[in-house]
């Protein structure tokens, strides 16, 4: 496995150590600092940007051809660190620990090291990984905290108030619809000029609070409103395409959820943020789309229609397709135009 150290800080100066250990150079632009991985040691980049108050992002998008770990060793305070894994997975280690957090892709975790001591992470050679780490130096950041947390317990926030480094610090979760969101609009974003630099702090800030709220739902059950997981979107769009192709079978919302292993309360909400549909109406609005494709393309007749796609009445057909298309499904058929 190659090994690298990262001795520096702040991001400007990580950007530095890693051009160091590469043996390459780096670019500067409105202060965010890239670093192009040579071709002898894989391909793609590591950039970062400071903000104000302590704030920072580094952002990873690479294939290393062999198995890497980074030693983060600089002596003094570590920044706290909100890594998120958005493709591939990566390995963190406590500096001088010995046990190993998997990141796996659309996870995510919340570390701080005790006293000076680093972090290693550790890339699997030829996968691409792409990996955000929203950093916060607490000393400079101590300021953001004249306002208590209202809404998390008192771990996270000591967290954030141990300027020292007094006590270690480990989280992970998967991440959620929103978080992947904001990740995938820094990466889209076009600009390169003081516009990204105000884009970019705000989308920092956008991760934070997320992440806040997301660690409270998971360390207090009781939160009223379900928060969407990066995973659940996945298992969410397994469950539509499975509704789809099976529209005959009677589908209800608690056999879809104990099928698929998901609450009830994520499964609808998932399917309203991805869909704007509750579980049935998109069953419905699957059903009506073929029965109007059917109704034009085949010598099927209504009733036949109705037992295909599982639909409990031909009256209730009626009307449901009626209120969809504004004419009758018999009218439809007999004319045969499109509604």
């Amino acid at each position: 496995m190659n090994q690298i150290k990262v001795v520096s800080l702040p991001l400007k100066d990580v950007i530095y150590d890693f051009a160091k250990a590469f043996h390459t150079t780096y670019s500067e632009n409105c202060n965010e600092y890239k670093v192009e991985i040579p071709a002898e040691w894989g391909t793609g980049y590591i950039k970062g940007m400071n903000f104000k108050e302590g704030l920072g992002i580094l952002q990873y998008d690479c294939t290393f051809k062999n198995d890497l770990a980074v030693h983060f060793t600089v002596r003094q305070v570590h920044p706290l660190k909100f890594l998120y894994g958005i493709k591939g997975s990566f390995d963190h280690i406590f500096e001088k620990g010995e046990e190993v957090h998997e990141i796996e892709k659309y996870q995510g975790c919340i570390v701080a090291s005790e006293n000076h001591l680093g972090h290693v992470l550790r890339f699997k050679g030829g996968v691409h990984t792409i990996l955000s780490s929203l950093e916060i130096v607490r000393h400079d950041f101590r300021k953001q905290l004249a306002c208590e947390f209202q809404h998390t317990d008192a771990t996270l926030h000591n967290i954030f108030k141990d300027r020292k480094a007094e006590n270690a610090f480990f989280y992970k979760g998967f991440f959620s619809l929103q978080l992947y969101t904001i990740f995938q609009e820094i990466r889209d974003f076009q600009q390169n000029d003081l516009i990204k630099k105000i884009f970019l702090e705000g989308k920092a800030y956008n991760i934070l609070a997320q992440q806040i709220l997301e660690y409270y739902e998971d360390v207090n059950s009781e939160g009223n409103e379900p928060i969407i997981r990066q995973k659940e979107v996945e298992n969410i769009s397994r469950i539509a395409n499975y509704i789809k192709t099976n529209l005959s079978t009677s589908q209800t919302v608690k056999a879809l959820a104990s099928q698929f292993g998901i609450p009830e309360n994520k499964l609808q909400a998932g399917f309203k943020t991805l869909y704007g549909k509750t579980v049935n109406e998109y069953l419905q609005q699957q059903r009506l789309e073929v029965a109007l494709l059917l109704l034009k393309e085949t010598e099927l007749n209504i009733s036949e229609i109705v037992y295909k796609l599982g639909i409990s009445s031909r009256s209730y057909f009626s009307k449901i397709f009626k209120k969809e298309y504004g004419i009758a499904p018999s009218e439809f058929k007999k004319k045969g135009f499109s509604p």
